[in-house]
């Protein structure tokens, strides 16, 4: 108990710079938290290789909606340093394409987490229905488990509304273990 309560004394202390309005939630099996407006459901996600599940909420406006998510595909090989970065690149490609969007017009970057380790940003645009979203997030791994941070909102929300929307993938924090 002693070591749960130190634990989120110290996410709390990790991402104080966050609205104490947002709504922390925690993963404590995953070692993962973040902030969503509410509690997220779990799904699964399988891949073509893989079994994985997700934690979504969806966020509703006047003028449109948003899906935040957390999509964790466990693996069963170790990755090692050097191939972490193509498999990271392959994975977002694929899931760019099976979200309908355009590898070639997508912006990557290779950024640093705030723990130091590296992490693929993407953000890219794609129809749903044919309503334009804008897809953005980042790839970390994390002990065994590749982790997307997600956002999906549509062209219809204002600046101030995408702007609440992307704070989410800024709130994402792996926990110490």
């Amino acid at each position: 108990m002693k070591r749960l309560i130190l634990l989120l004394g110290s996410l709390l202390f990790a991402i104080s710079n966050i609205s104490a309005a947002s709504g922390l939630w925690v993963s404590v099996e995953d070692g993962f938290g973040a902030n969503f407006p509410d509690k997220p459901t779990k799904i699964g996600a399988p891949t073509s290789k893989h079994a994985g599940y997700a934690y979504q909420l969806s966020q509703k406006f006047n003028n449109g909606g948003a899906l935040l998510a957390i999509t964790v595909v466990p693996l069963e090989a170790e990755i090692t340093k050097y191939r972490a970065g193509e498999f990271l690149e392959a994975s977002n490609a694929k899931f760019i394409e099976s979200m309908g969007g355009q590898v070639n017009q997508a912006k990557t970057e290779w950024e640093n987490f705030g723990d130091g380790r590296r992490k693929l940003s993407y953000e890219f645009w794609f129809k749903y229905n044919e309503v334009p979203l804008k897809g953005l997030g980042f790839w970390v791994m994390d002990k065994g488990a590749v982790i997307r941070v997600s956002v999906a909102y549509s062209k219809s929300l204002t600046k101030d509304q995408a702007l609440v929307v992307e704070s989410f993938l800024k709130s994402f924090v792996i926990l110490p273990r």
